[in-house]
């Protein structure tokens, strides 16, 4: 299902939402299910403990993951939605700042 020009999903991934009502929103991947679902949160209207199921042919798969964020994923040590928050706004700062320079 994985296209030549999207990377694989990863938690910790930044994404964005291109179907639906959350059309052009930012989240983190918080869990890969299987193939083609994952589980995305903002930290924000889905929280943590409500993740959205998404199809990853309905979201835009960036490549930006931190180490740090995908390891506190996967361990399940990520655990406030306040510091998934934080993450997420670094990684959508930090795409913009590579946009633009």
């Amino acid at each position: 299902m994985n296209t030549m020009n999207q990377p694989r999903p990863v938690p910790g991934m930044l994404v964005y939402s291109t179907a639906g009502r959350d059309y052009g929103n930012p989240y983190l991947i918080v869990e890969v299910l299987q193939e083609p679902y994952v589980l995305v949160a903002d930290g924000e209207v889905r929280r943590l403990k409500n993740p959205k199921r998404k199809n990853i042919r309905h979201l835009n798969l960036t490549g930006l993951t931190e180490e740090d964020i995908s390891v506190k994923l996967i361990e399940g040590a990520f655990s406030s939605d306040t510091e998934l928050r934080k993450a997420l706004s670094e990684l959508v700062t930090g795409q913009n700042l590579e946009q633009r320079g």
